[in-house]
């Protein structure tokens, strides 16, 4: 039987194990050690309560294993924690077999003391050892002291949890000072690494909730898996998407309490929103009650999402602020293409004029039968060349709007079919593979055909010369009802536009081409034909590398035939 001096001994060494040892697995097993040598016991046992109220087990001794089951789940064992607690001391209990079976089967042992551990959080918790003897003779104050030396490491080990927690996330989660989401993405993963290293679990998952899609988005993981897998938020067999819409972090257990260890799910909410779920794949809480895990994961929840909804926000900010600057551009470059077109009319006007009398007079001379077959050449060429530039003009007046529209209600899909027949043969010879991709029904707009036709074609043109041999090009239609329009994209395969040829692509006269290979005027025309059209035509490029093109049309739509009221 232990002595009081050899209490006073054991609260000694406890005082200095709980000063000196580092680490809390290092530090429990020190306690353990030291319980099973003082009061001659073959298993020790710290029990703490859960969110619901069930003990399970925190750190063991002499157990086989650490089971994952709730403790004292009987009436009389229930009983012997209470009177433990309400006296606020130790309690021997004797013949276990007969009296507390439970007790017996999991400590394997013929007598045992619980006693009460005075945590600095009020939490209860428990120690438990167990004797081969039906009688333990044991100065209970020994006891005592063991307790309030785990007291005092499980409150240790609590505060060195806090500080570690909050010095990684503190140096790994971004406040989102200036920090867009992609940015913080890197980041992201270096808080995952620590978070499973910090709680104890095999990995740790951030997940983030695509409202558009109605999925969650892996962003980070502590295991190396890159980013982008998606589930389904409605997925009941996912843990991510079942933790959305959890309330608080929950624990998964498996039915069978021998495999492995527990998942943990904590749903990342903001102010307005489900931001996504935090997912602890495989828990080991050996060193921490599960009330203390629950708590520091949903500390470590409302961080993550703060740093995340601050960082949507910033992103949602940049997003708009380069939609307006966008914008603006656009607004410039089409103020820029109006002041151009009105200029181009009045000179287009004023050369053609005096062109057609020019032509109108060589025709005249050519027809007479007096002229030298030297003086006939040179006026043939003369008028060749006349009518040249009478072509010219007709592109810049096609180009300001100028050009007379013959329009009525065609199909969309049609006048692209017939646009691309015109290139079938060129297409071909360049080895250029086409897909179509019609909305059915066809589109309706109000359009000359022959106009919209050649402001294709001219797209169509310029894909194939950026494509140049062996390439593929995507043309498709689609209707925006919402917005009232109607869209051809063409994509090419090609380099694609650099910034500085983006901005002036439909400037008359502009061309990438070698001398002699273009006049510049093919995408003009095209934003002339479709201007005139009460129409857009955008330029830019798409994921691929390639240049993409979209004009955009007013739709036609049908109107509903109107019943005649019964008289």
């Amino acid at each position: 039987m232990a002595t009081d001096v050899e209490a006073s001994a054991v609260a000694a060494e406890a005082i200095r194990l709980v000063a000196r040892v580092r680490g809390s697995l290092a530090l429990t097993s020190a306690l353990h050690e030291l319980s099973q040598r003082a009061i001659g016991a073959h298993v020790s046992v710290v029990l703490q309560a859960g969110p619901t109220g069930e003990f399970r087990v925190t750190s063991a001794s002499g157990l086989d294993g650490s089971p994952l089951e709730a403790w004292l789940s009987t009436r009389r064992a229930a009983e012997a924690a209470g009177r433990a607690i309400a006296a606020d001391g130790p309690v021997l209990l004797e013949r276990l077999a007969s009296e507390i079976p439970e007790i017996a089967r999991s400590l394997d042992a013929a007598s045992a003391i619980i006693a009460p551990l005075a945590l600095r959080d009020g939490a209860p918790g428990l120690l438990l050892v167990g004797f081969k003897e039906e009688t333990a003779a044991v100065e209970l104050h020994t006891v005592t002291v063991l307790a309030d030396a785990f007291a005092l490491g499980l409150d240790r080990t609590r505060a060195e949890h806090e500080s570690d927690l909050e010095r990684d996330l503190r140096g790994l989660v971004p406040t989102a000072a200036g920090e867009s989401y992609p940015a913080i993405g890197p980041a992201l993963q270096g808080v995952c690494r620590s978070l499973a290293w910090l709680l104890g679990a095999d990995a740790a998952e951030l997940w983030q909730h695509d409202r558009t899609t109605r999925e969650l988005v892996l962003v980070a993981a502590s295991d190396g898996r890159p980013p982008g897998e998606r589930v389904p938020v409605a997925d009941q067999e996912s843990i991510a998407a079942r933790g959305l819409r959890l309330t608080g972090p929950e624990i998964f257990r498996r039915a069978d309490v021998t495999g492995p260890p527990p998942n943990i799910a904590a749903p990342l909410k903001g102010r307005r929103r489900a931001l996504g779920t935090l997912v602890l794949q495989g828990v080991h809480m050996d060193s921490m009650s599960a009330s203390d895990l629950i708590a520091r994961v949903e500390q470590i929840a409302h961080g993550l999402a703060t740093t995340l909804e601050n960082a949507q926000l910033l992103d949602d900010v940049l997003r708009s602020r380069q939609e307006v600057r966008d914008l603006a551009d656009r607004l410039a470059r089409s103020e820029k293409m109006l002041a151009l077109g009105q200029f181009v009319a009045g000179v287009a006007h004023e050369l053609n004029n005096p062109l057609q009398g020019v032509i109108g007079h060589l025709e005249l001379m050519r027809a007479s039968r007096r002229l030298s077959p030297d003086l006939a050449r040179d006026i043939a060429l003369v008028h060749r060349e006349a009518e040249r530039a009478a072509r010219i003009v007709t592109n810049l007046l096609l180009f300001a709007g100028s050009g007379r529209l013959r329009a009525r209600r065609i199909s969309l899909n049609g006048v692209v079919t017939r646009a691309l027949r015109v290139r079938t043969a060129a297409l071909k010879a360049a080895h250029i593979d086409v897909t179509r991709d019609l909305a059915e029904p066809s589109p309706q707009v109000n359009a000359d055909p022959i106009l919209l036709q050649q402001a294709i074609l001219n797209v169509v043109m310029n894909a194939e010369h950026a494509i140049g041999t062996g390439g593929h090009l995507s043309i498709a239609t689609r209707l925006d009802t919402a917005a009232g329009r109607a869209t051809i994209a063409i994509e090419d395969s090609g380099p694609g536009l650099a910034d500085d040829v983006r901005a002036r692509v439909f400037e008359p006269f502009f061309t990438t081409k070698e001398v002699g290979q273009g006049t510049g005027m093919g995408l003009a025309i095209a934003f002339g034909i479709v201007r005139a059209h009460e129409g857009t035509i955008e330029a830019d490029n798409h994921a691929g590398g390639g240049a993409r093109f979209v004009i955009a049309l007013p739709a036609q739509f049908t109107r509903p035939k109107m019943e005649r009221a019964a008289t």
